[in-house]
């Protein structure tokens, strides 16, 4: 039985590294709260006994307006912590100093006393809280630990991109010097509507590349610069103005390159004004009298690339609606529930026979996986704007 896809999907994600540190025998358990509108990133310091050095532990990440509980083995009334925003823009600093990886999970058992000259380690600043205090809260209840907006220090910042819409905008960015042949494309960051996404300015760079988008794909903001994106998931990309995106079922989409001013903050500002919107919004209703799965396929007119996504699976008389096309056509691949065909054509792109997928190079791909295989799929013309296709 095929896997089918769940609509609704954003495209996602911040590049902060997280951690998924080993369990333990918790005796402390804490909440920690997110009162900002960015994730954070935080980090614990503690002595698991009383003749043990401190241990220092990170990173977990909290979503924005979210709180996480988590326990430690604490001896004695302190506990220390230390949080970042994901933008890597905004700390929560104390007056203790100790080791961390900077790039990494990490479980340091000697935090104070380190050398703190390993690749990754630096020194961080983290606050000392007494539990004593925390556990002044109603009986029963975990103590919590806020992290507010007015509480944190900036230390970085610079690139801010702005969003003027009414809906989320998702970015692409990369910095680099004018001489530089690549560039380090990494994506996505969220911009919620009337906010700014704020990055920290490389002193070395004079060029800013980027790209947007909305959540649906309808529109996007766009230039002339091909970069390899990823399309569905998160991604830093080191080469993403040389490397494959055909080998690497990457999506090609087009960057706008400014110049970064040598001083002063750098603000960009997406306007529906300034937005690529889609051509086409396609509701497929299945007329049948029985249950169809289809693949939909759309042709990418800039680089000639094609996105295959499926599986969708349509009960008799249902539809699947807001499937957002920038092309005069879509491509299609549909079978019965029996697994028969009922419709395809000469138009040849890779599909996952089994599972829920999405494809960003589904006709140039080498088309190798476990359940990957090439069909046909029939062209169909469609109008702009919304449109209704009925299914036979």
């Amino acid at each position: 039985m095929k896997t089918q896809v769940v609509l609704g999907l954003a495209i996602l994600g911040c590049l902060t590294a997280s951690a998924n540190l080993r369990a333990a025998s918790y005796e402390t358990p804490l909440k920690f709260c997110n009162k900002t509108e960015e994730k954070i990133f935080i980090s614990v310091a503690y002595k698991p006994t009383a003749d043990e050095n401190i241990m220092a532990r990170g990173w977990w990440g909290i979503d924005a307006k979210s709180c996480n509980e988590i326990g430690f083995p604490i001896d004695g009334d302190q506990i220390l912590v230390h949080a970042q925003s994901s933008s890597q823009i905004y700390h929560w600093l104390g007056d203790v100093k100790l080791c961390v990886n900077a790039t990494d999970a990490y479980d340091l058992e000697n935090a104070a006393t380190l050398a703190c000259n390993q690749a990754g380690q630096e020194q961080r600043a983290f606050k000392s809280l007494s539990l004593a205090d925390l556990r002044s809260v109603a009986e029963g209840e975990t103590p919590v630990i806020d992290f507010n907006p007015s509480e944190a220090t900036k230390v970085g910042g610079g690139l801010k991109f702005c969003n003027d819409t009414t809906e989320v905008v998702y970015i692409s960015y990369g910095q680099k010097q004018t001489e530089d042949v690549n560039v380090t494309i990494n994506g996505w960051f969220m911009a919620q509507p009337g906010k700014c996404f704020e990055a920290n300015r490389q002193k070395e760079a004079d060029e800013v590349l980027f790209f947007a988008n909305s959540p649906s794909g309808l529109r996007k903001w766009s230039g002339d610069i091909p970069m390899c994106t990823n399309d569905f998931d998160g991604y830093s990309h080191p080469d993403a103005k040389v490397m494959s995106c055909a080998a690497n079922n990457l999506k090609l989409q087009k960057f706008t390159k400014e110049r970064i001013p040598s001083s002063g903050e750098y603000i960009h500002h997406f306007k529906l004004a300034d937005a690529h919107e889609a051509r086409a919004v396609v509701e497929l209703c299945n007329k049948s009298s029985e249950e169809i799965s289809f693949v939909l396929g759309m042709k990418d007119e800039d680089f000639e690339q094609v996105i295959s996504r499926g599986w969708y699976m349509i009960k008799a008389g249902d539809c699947v609606k807001d499937q957002v096309v920038d092309s005069e056509s879509i491509l299609l691949h549909i079978e019965k529930s029996d697994r028969s065909v009922l419709l395809q054509g000469d138009y040849q792109a890779c599909i996952d026979d089994e599972k829920a997928f999405q494809y960003s190079q589904a006709t140039k791909m080498a088309c190798t996986g476990e359940n990957d295989k090439k069909v046909g799929f029939a062209e169909v013309a469609i109008d702009a704007g919304k449109v209704r296709l009925d299914i036979p």
